[in-house]
């Protein structure tokens, strides 16, 4: 079973870095991609003014909004980065679009670990070897989660987060005695946490489930198990706690000063979030409706776990349903849904595993399609879609109801029509010799778009990855073609070994 892990690793690894954007360009991942230089080169919390606007001044000082988890994490990816480009000698007016290029594949890595988890839950679930495998693709390739892999967001790693706990509490149920299970699962609701607060919620859910249900089934070891789960989970609230003070000399000032209201009507971010055609989770993850009506059957084996996740489900839909910012514009997709989407597909193993022929068919169709339909994610950044419908920079704030109207709302207008309209325009242009090119100037390279207002509107022309990036700025080599080519043998290759793996396992 190890090798079957370690070669789903690599696949979904390989997959992950032949798509990467090599990019960090949206507000959020700059702030979270400044924090992490920060605390890498200077040991400090508060980040440069001026290029991001998510944050707030204390005391002089420029503070992100967001918490420290994901950029604890990657400080040692950073000085990575900054070692191997003084290795390399990449030039001084590079060096920064290097490091966001090098740390901002920390999603592919997650997205890797993702896979193998999910290959893992499928068969704690009961499920073929087969059967996981096509979950972790409908999950992994199918779903709109694919193209977060290539971003430096917070969700992918959130998703870690939840699935992780989920399958660690799986885990426990088959071995009640153990309290390694409960501390695994603590210590994802405690990275969940440092990564971003709302994830509380979850873990509530969690101690509620081990409160009522666990602790049934496990009369001496309760008091242990309790204190496994609630140790790491109390030291990221204490880290919490003191990142807090450090910042603006409160502990309990999350920092958050602006988009926090929860004023969305209900039906609107419900139908926006589930149903529209712009952000609607049926229309990004279309085997998402084959996991919800197969929860039912789920539920017959694992009743007390499959109440637990719908909740988290619920929870997570209808928080973010009536938050302002509903649809995590600009992304693709429902962005705030992308943590909960294993616990939403898994049950889909229901019908690949024991459904008729027809309907395994049509499970296998739903997964081309959303394989499809992400290749647009993957293809053409989304900000550039909104540039091209002059939706952006955005010219009515988040609480007008008419704000991205068009491609919330509109068929026409959704971006997944639009990506691959894009995408077909811009494929055409490069093959006849008309790719844009960019100048990027020492000065500009640390902004969070790092080209001259003149040039902006020349991204629409572009195609999201990296080794097309340094083309575009210039740089000529031949590895920008083999490298490419050799990820893409890799993969093919990888996928036949990985098959055959499970075929034999």
């Amino acid at each position: 079973m190890k090798t079957i892990f370690l070669n789903i690793f690599v696949f979904f690894l390989l997959v992950n870095l032949l798509v990467n954007g090599g990019r960090i360009a949206s507000s959020d991942e700059n702030a979270i991609f400044l924090l992490t230089q920060s605390i890498a080169t200077r040991g400090a919390l508060d980040v440069p003014a001026g290029i991001v606007d998510n944050g707030s001044t204390f005391d002089g000082r420029f503070y992100i909004w967001y918490e420290v988890g994901q950029s604890l994490i990657t400080v040692p990816l950073y000085w990575i980065a900054a070692g191997v480009s003084q290795i390399v000698h990449v030039p001084p007016t590079f060096q920064t679009l290097f490091l966001k290029a090098v740390v901002g594949a920390f999603n592919a890595v997650i997205g890797a670990l993702i896979a193998v988890l999910m290959f893992a839950f499928g068969r704690k679930l009961g499920y073929t070897g087969r059967t996981s495998l096509m979950l972790t693709l409908a999950l992994c390739v199918s779903s709109f989660a694919f193209p977060y892999f290539k971003s430096f967001l917070r969700e992918p790693l959130l998703m870690l987060c939840l699935s992780g706990a989920s399958y660690f509490l799986l885990c426990w149920r088959e071995e009640p005695e153990s309290s390694t299970w409960p501390l695994l699962i603590g210590v994802c609701a405690g990275l969940g946490i440092l990564t971003k607060i709302t994830f509380a919620l979850n873990v509530a859910l969690f101690l509620l489930y081990i409160v009522v249900v666990a602790r049934k089934r496990m009369w001496r070891g309760f008091a242990k198990s309790i204190v496994s789960f609630a140790f790491p989970v109390t030291l990221a609230a204490v880290i919490i706690l003191l990142y807090n003070y450090l910042r603006f000399g409160n502990a309990f000032d999350l920092g958050y000063k602006g988009g926090t209201a929860f004023s969305t009507p209900l039906y609107v971010g419900l139908f926006g979030l589930l149903l529209s055609s712009g952000k609607g989770l049926i229309f990004y993850a279309p085997i998402v409706v084959v996991g919800f009506v197969s929860f039912r059957e789920l539920y017959r084996r694992f009743s007390p776990e499959v109440l637990l996740w719908m909740a988290i489900i619920g929870v997570n839909v209808l928080l973010h349903a009536k938050y302002i910012a509903w649809a995590g514009d600009g992304s693709w997709g429902p962005r705030y849904l992308v943590p909960i989407l294993a616990l939403v597909i898994l049950p889909a193993g229901e019908v690949l595993e024991r459904g008729s022929t027809i309907a395994r068919r049509f499970c296998h169709g739903l997964i081309v399609i959303g394989i499809i339909i992400q290749l647009g994610g993957t293809t053409i950044y989304a900000g550039n879609y909104l540039r091209e419908i002059g939706e952006y920079p955005y010219t009515k704030s988040f609480d007008d109801p008419e704000f991205l109207y068009r491609a919330h709302f509109i068929p026409d207008y959704s971006p997944i029509v639009g990506h691959w309209r894009m995408a077909i325009r811009n494929i055409g242009e490069h093959l006849s010799g008309n790719a844009p090119l960019l100048r990027v100037t020492e000065e500009m390279q640390s902004k969070r778009i790092p080209v001259g207002e003149n040039q902006q509107s020349m991204l629409r022309h572009t195609l999201d990855y990296w080794f097309y990036y340094p083309y575009y700025i210039g740089y000529r080599s031949l590895l920008l073609v083999f490298v490419p080519v050799i990820l893409l043998v890799l993969v093919v290759f990888q996928f036949l070994r990985l098959r055959m793996l499970v075929r034999r396992g």
